[in-house]
């Protein structure tokens, strides 16, 4: 599980034990921060994209980097997905609500 905020830090935290978590900085405060942040169950790696429009692309546990790309199989979580609905800002909560 993992947050990201407009100060561009990323928050990555085991689900089992929320107060285990490893902090990155990641974007800029002048930048605006955290826009989108991606992260699967699978691999030691999460996604970033700032509001300044960069992209990264960040070691949770100083894993290599993959060489190719990728393809999730069928058996990977967003596969099952049949769709995804979004929702307005209004209807979200915040993790401290939720937990």
């Amino acid at each position: 599980m993992a947050t990201g905020g407009k100060d561009g830090l990323v928050i990555v935290r085991d689900p089992t034990n929320v107060r285990n978590l490893k902090e990155f900085q990641t974007h800029s405060v002048v930048g605006g921060g955290v826009s989108n942040l991606c992260i699967g169950s699978k691999l030691p790696f999460f996604y970033v994209a700032g509001f300044d429009g960069s992209i990264l692309v960040v070691s949770i546990d100083d894993s290599e980097y993959p060489k190719s790309v990728i393809t999730p199989k069928s058996s990977d979580e967003m596969s099952i997905l049949t769709e995804v609905i979004p929702i307005a800002p209004s209807d979200m909560k915040l993790f401290t609500d939720v937990m």
